[in-house]
């Protein structure tokens, strides 16, 4: 299942979906959600994605999910980057908020580990 995030980090809820001043959320897609099998009937798995957008036209900190292992998080894509991504590459620790700027978003990846 996907789930929709504030930038508290709280789910947000049926109610808030109304709210005019809403403009900043998370969606998150775990990548134990395929709903597809290998050949040997193993569930099909792939990394996690954090999608943050904010189109309020001021940064914004987002909280980030601490997921299984507490790894960080990679930056794939920051539109407020002159790139559009970290030159480099970049991770981000599941425990510090995103700084997400003014009218843009970023593209986060958490990686699975995978079983030999």
């Amino acid at each position: 299942d996907i789930l929709w995030f504030n930038p508290d980090g709280r789910e947000i809820d049926d109610d808030e979906w109304t709210h005019d001043y809403a403009r900043c959320l998370g969606l998150y897609l775990p990548g134990d959600g395929l709903g597809d099998w290998d050949e040997r009937g193993h569930a099909l798995e792939d990394d996690d994605f954090l999608l943050l957008v904010n189109s309020y036209h001021e940064e914004i900190l987002f909280m980030l999910p601490i997921l299984r292992d507490g790894s960080p998080f990679e930056v794939l894509v920051d539109t407020a980057l002159p790139q559009g991504r970290p030159v480099n590459g970049d991770e981000h620790p599941a425990e510090e908020p995103y700084p997400v700027q003014g009218r843009s978003l970023v593209l986060l990846r958490h990686r699975r580990r995978r079983l030999s």
